[in-house]
């Protein structure tokens, strides 16, 4: 299991905009929806001490060790491979869980670039 803080965006101060093209293949979807999704980015404002957001929320990876990840290991694969297998018997990363709450307007893009950021060290 791994977990990571991301900043929620303010509720209060925020305004809605649709994704531009680089946008979306970071969120992984088609560009042509585009004019369908909404997210969300903070306004500066005294309630949110000019940040744009408030407030935290968790996200997770949560890998079940199957019987398929136990032979996995015990046959000495690579952290690569074990991966593959465990996002193929449906694990959520944590880049995929961000992306999860930026579609939600839970967060901006910006704390999904941070994340990658954490997730990679």
């Amino acid at each position: 299991m791994s977990q990571r803080l991301i900043r929620k965006v303010c509720t209060q101060h925020q305004e809605l905009y649709h994704p531009d093209e680089a946008t979306c293949r970071i969120l992984n979807i088609d560009p042509g929806t585009a004019d369908s999704v909404k997210l969300a980015r903070g306004i500066p404002s005294d309630d949110n001490f000019h940040a744009g957001y408030s407030g935290r929320t968790g996200v997770y990876e949560v890998m079940e060790v199957t019987s398929l990840i136990k032979k996995g290991i015990l046959q000495q694969a690579s952290a690569t491979d074990l991966l593959s297998l465990a996002q193929q018997q449906g694990t959520r990363s944590l880049a995929d869980s961000v992306r999860i709450k930026v579609l939600s307007q839970v967060t901006s893009v910006d704390q999904l670039h941070s994340t990658a950021l954490t997730i990679a060290d």
